[in-house]
């Protein structure tokens, strides 16, 4: 048997040569069924590591090489397909009063005369002709416009030739008598388009309305409405808007029905009576807001969320009697400022404020009538409230009797009455917890299967058990069944594998290594 670091034998049947190794190597010594005898060779890799680096810097080549032409080809292909391709309506839509196509399209006028006039252009004509602006009617009275083109997902990405662009005005006419023209019921959906409302005082209210987009900022100069939903992500949200209750419930105009304008949103969610409710994410929210009560009726409310973006809302309150009247207001953002101011409240009213954020600052500044309770908690920054004592109420006339009920809850830092930011964080750490187990337990496998259990230090963990995957270094432990042991030892004769004989146990020598040849 050959001993590493022994003088060297004559031999007839195998001839040996030596190599010095000035560290040490790791050898594996198997057994055979041959009386104890033990042969041992220095396993040399096929390298898949730099197989896998050649096969790489050949795809990347290849890729540089004919990537550009396939692509221009395929789109050449596309192009030609979408030609037969224009955009349709669904029944979901509604049902198709009249369609216009690019090919008949006029300037204005073309589906609601002096009402809602859609201006389409385009960089060619094949494009304008692959889409359709239809006039739609739903049930319970309800038109709109809807805008279709040929769905981009399903075909893949337009190219710059194939864009088009929109511009859609809504007018409406001016009231015969003194009140504002009333409108019902008035939606948008309109994803990437920016949405804008002109100074409408005197002109219309809404009792209902919603306008939802997205990546797009939403600016209304004056909106005068009963509930008032306004939605949109990665743009602001700014404007002036009045929330007041409608006194004639059958004031709604014979000439203007509810307007809709739709292209892909589900209905907005159920709103309360007299409430004006703001979302946006990534973005600030500036709001100027005038909200009145009617005590008849249910509180009026005011809604912002926002998330990674500041809120500024300059809050007056009014009540239709002069006084009394119930409001809520309520304000979270995540990551940024919330601040509020309310200037104005109608005496003897009963006001829930609750303004919430996390990681940021806050503030709150109250009307000189309001009596109540403050709240105020911060899970790590300072809290305080500065008061001037020189101011009176002028409404309370010698009377110390506070108006109880009213309240202001204001929390930085962390909102733990916002249920929802709650079970958010709440998963948010079951998450992180369950990934850093099962990075926990991938350690200890790959650390098993890799026989790095001895190995304390992360960096050199990973570098080892890169190396055994790779099959730079041929580790493997005792008891390792033999399709195991064939993988990791391509070249190895099979007579020297044979598993339940010695089991591959380490050998490491500072000796000289007999290589067989």
């Amino acid at each position: 048997m050959d001993i590493p670091g022994s003088d060297p034998k004559s031999s007839t049947t195998t001839s040996l040569k030596y190599v010095d190794m000035s560290q040490p190597v790791l050898t594996y010594g198997a057994c055979t069924g041959s009386k104890g005898h033990t042969n041992q060779r220095r396993i040399r890799g096929s390298g898949p590591f730099i197989q896998f680096i050649k096969a790489f810097c050949i795809a990347t080549l290849v890729w540089v090489l004919f990537g550009k032409r396939y692509a221009s080809l395929v789109r050449h292909r596309l192009h030609r397909y979408w030609e037969a391709e224009v955009g349709r309506p669904d029944p979901r839509d509604g049902h198709v009063v009249k369609c216009i196509n690019g090919a008949e399209w006029t300037s204005e006028g073309a589906i609601y005369k002096e009402a809602v006039s859609p201006n389409l252009s385009s960089w060619n004509d094949e494009a304008l002709e692959r889409a359709n602006v239809c006039q739609l009617e739903r049930p319970e009275s309800q038109s709109g416009v809807g805008i279709f083109t040929p769905n981009e997902l399903q075909k893949g990405r337009w190219d710059h030739e194939e864009h088009l662009k929109f511009n859609v005005t809504v007018r409406f006419p001016r009231p015969e008598k003194d009140s504002a023209r009333l409108i019902n019921d008035f939606r948008t959906a309109m994803v990437l388009f920016s949405q804008r409302l002109d100074d409408l005082t005197d002109i219309v209210h809404f009792r209902k309305i919603t306008l939802q987009t997205k990546s797009s900022e939403i600016t209304a100069a004056s909106l005068h409405a009963e509930r008032a939903h306004l939605s949109t992500f990665n743009a602001p949200i700014s404007g002036s808007f009045n929330i007041s209750t409608v006194e004639d419930a059958n004031a709604i105009s014979k000439n203007h029905h509810n307007a809709d304008i739709e292209a892909g949103f589900e209905p907005s969610p159920a709103m309360p009576a007299s409430s004006l409710r703001l979302t946006t994410i990534n973005a600030g929210i500036d709001a100027d807001v005038a909200l009145y009560h009617d005590v008849n009726h249910e509180p009026s409310g005011l809604i912002i969320r926002n998330t990674n973006g500041p809120i500024t809302g300059d809050i007056k309150l009014y009540s239709h009697q002069g006084s009394g009247g119930e409001f809520i207001i309520d304000a979270k953002s995540v990551n940024k400022a919330v601040n509020v101011n309310v200037s104005n409240q109608p005496i003897e009213s009963l006001v829930k404020l609750e303004a919430c954020t996390i990681s940021a600052p806050g503030s709150v500044a109250l009307a000189l009538p309001f009596e109540g309770d403050l709240l105020l908690s911060s899970l790590w920054g300072a809290v305080t409230v500065d008061m001037d004592s020189a101011l009176v109420d002028p409404s309370r006339e010698g009377n110390e009797e506070r108006k109880e009920g009213s309240f202001v809850d204001i929390m930085l830092d962390f909102c733990y009455r916002s249920i929802e930011l709650l079970l958010a964080l709440i998963i948010m750490l079951l998450l992180s917890g369950y990934l850093l187990f099962l990075l926990w337990i991938a350690m200890h496998v790959v650390k098993d299967y890799c026989n790095l259990s001895n190995i304390r230090v992360f960096p050199e963990v990973i570098l080892r058990a890169a190396a055994c995957f790779a099959g730079w270094e041929y580790l493997y432990g005792e008891g390792r069944p033999v399709a195991t042991v064939r993988k990791f030892l391509p070249g190895m004769p099979t007579e020297m594998i044979k598993a339940n004989i010695c089991g591959g146990k380490q050998i490491e020598t500072k000796h000289k290594y007999v290589e067989r040849t």
